[in-house]
């Protein structure tokens, strides 16, 4: 009987030290569960306040910056709010050309008034005529290179192409003075009659360039030199006196050619061009610069009475 009383002393304690050993657990648990959530809950919030803090710097606007870091200068500099002005170097474009033909210093219509007159354009607001293309067929028979045009020209013992009494330029024109425009001129008897004798040389009834063809054309050729000729033999005869023709420039054949181009080619050309798409655009055109020259010298008068009637 004492040996079982013994057992079951020993199965009890042995059960209470069970119990004590469950209840140590249970506790360790319960420490180890509360610290885990404890930091969980920390990373949360501090994920929390860094996707804040990535929100904030998402929505700022895109103008506005992120603040520098402040930096402390001993000695600061102001600087002026008033705008310095800066002088700019001004240079003044250059003419361009609208034509290969155009001269841009020279004044060509002063000094080839006598190309008016050979072109028959005495009269106001004056267009160029076309050529006579059956002629200009038949001096292309005659002439085919260049030196043979300045033989003709040169050479005074020749037979003329045509007939004096066919030459149409200058036919109705008689000696003495004649207004071309707003200047006077004078042409002799002499002046005349050479002018007729060269045109005769070279086959040509009527003096008329071709504006409609290349300026280099043969024909065209002959016309720059028929009038260049004509104009240098009695410039030096001092028949051209009346437009004060400086003598030291006829050597220059080079420069009357870029001049006759430029009035011909260039100055006249335009005329023609313009005349032919409209007719009586030139006239219209001359009648508006005139009427737009009487309204400025009216206004002009105008603002000078105006401090008198103040």
């Amino acid at each position: 009987m004492q040996h079982l009383e013994q057992q079951s002393q020993k199965i009890r304690q042995l059960e209470e030290k069970l119990e004590s050993c469950d209840q140590a657990l249970e506790s360790l648990l319960a420490n180890v569960y509360i610290g885990e959530t404890a930091t969980t809950s920390k990373n949360n919030s501090s994920e929390k306040s860094k996707s804040k803090l990535n929100k904030k710097t998402l929505d700022l606007p895109k103008t506005q910056k992120k603040p520098s870091p402040k930096t402390f200068v001993n000695t600061p500099s102001i600087k002026s709010k008033i705008p310095q002005r800066v002088n700019k170097k001004t240079t003044t474009p250059s003419p361009r050309k609208w034509n290969q033909h155009q001269l841009l210093t020279a004044d060509s219509q002063k000094g080839f008034q006598n190309t008016k007159m050979l072109w028959g354009l005495i009269y106001c607001q004056p267009v160029p005529i076309s050529p006579n293309y059956s002629m200009i067929k038949e001096f292309n028979t005659f002439f085919s290179f260049l030196p043979e045009i300045e033989a003709y020209v040169e050479n005074s013992t020749l037979s003329p192409l045509v007939p004096l009494s066919e030459i149409l330029t200058l036919r109705n024109m008689a000696p003495g003075m004649k207004k071309l425009e707003s200047s006077i001129i004078h042409m002799s008897n002499f002046a005349i009659k050479y002018i007729i004798s060269v045109l005769a040389n070279l086959g040509f009834c009527r003096w008329a360039p071709d504006l409609n063809g290349m300026s280099d054309t043969l024909y065209n050729e002959a016309c720059r030199i028929s009038v260049i000729k004509h104009f240098c033999q009695i410039s030096i005869g001092g028949e051209y006196e009346f437009i004060n023709v400086n003598i030291s420039y006829l050597e220059d054949i080079q420069l009357l050619a870029k001049v006759y181009n430029h009035y011909v080619h260039c100055h006249m050309a335009q005329r023609y061009k313009k005349e032919a798409i409209q007719s009586g655009k030139h006239a219209q055109d001359e009648e508006r610069k005139a009427i737009l020259r009487a309204r400025l010298k009216v206004s002009t008068k105008c603002f000078q009475l105006i401090p008198t009637l103040v």
